[in-house]
């Protein structure tokens, strides 16, 4: 199964993602060519590249699906997948991407072979905004975060059509850890049906 989730920045994708791992799933890493921030570590938050690389990826037809964003290029490549749902024991690959690499995973789910599952964290404005404010980021970066911040919410509503996926609305910590581990124990090593969480 490749678990999608989806939301604005600073909606606790990261964090979902993490508490997803603690129950047997894998993440993804994505490559990206913006530079790390100062807690990050390379092969383990991103694969940070240098934009010719990333390029040569592309033409390489390495990269399952990417996308710009904020000037920096972002991406999931073949190799990362296979590697995540390789060594999950509980063949759940999780990927933290925006909508159109939902799309795009979604898209290609018969011809990878798995069931493809998105999960949208909806979390009101103000408090994105408090947590985008508190990461630091350059102003630059900070304007162009804060002002997408409307058109991803409004993405929920893609998401909420498939029976099959999950909104997550103002989650607390333990709902998310309890929401993880459903997910993370719905998968197996077969294409996953439909499933309702309770």
């Amino acid at each position: 199964m490749i678990c999608v989730i989806v939301g604005p920045s600073g909606s606790g994708k990261s964090t979902f993602a993490k508490y997803i791992c603690q129950f047997g799933g894998v993440e993804v890493i994505s490559t990206t060519t913006r530079d790390p921030r100062q807690h990050e570590t390379d092969g383990v938050d991103y694969n940070f590249i240098s934009k010719d690389q990333f390029h040569k990826l592309v033409e390489k037809d390495g990269f399952l699906e990417w996308a710009e964003f904020c000037g920096n290029f972002y991406g999931i490549t073949k190799q990362a997948l296979s590697d995540a749902l390789s060594t999950s024991p509980q063949n759940c690959a999780v990927v933290v991407a925006e909508i159109n690499g939902y799309r795009n995973l979604l898209k290609l789910s018969d011809k990878l072979g798995q069931y493809v599952m998105g999960v949208f964290l909806s979390i009101d404005r103000d408090t994105i905004l408090s947590r985008l404010e508190k990461r630091n980021l350059p102003n630059k970066i900070l304007e162009q975060r804060i002002s997408l911040i409307d058109l991803e919410i409004k993405q929920e509503l893609e998401l909420n059509q498939r029976q099959e996926n999950l909104v997550l609305t103002n989650p607390s910590l333990s709902d998310m850890k309890e929401y993880a581990r459903i997910i993370a124990q719905s998968s197996s090593k077969e294409v996953v049906p439909p499933f309702v969480l309770s």
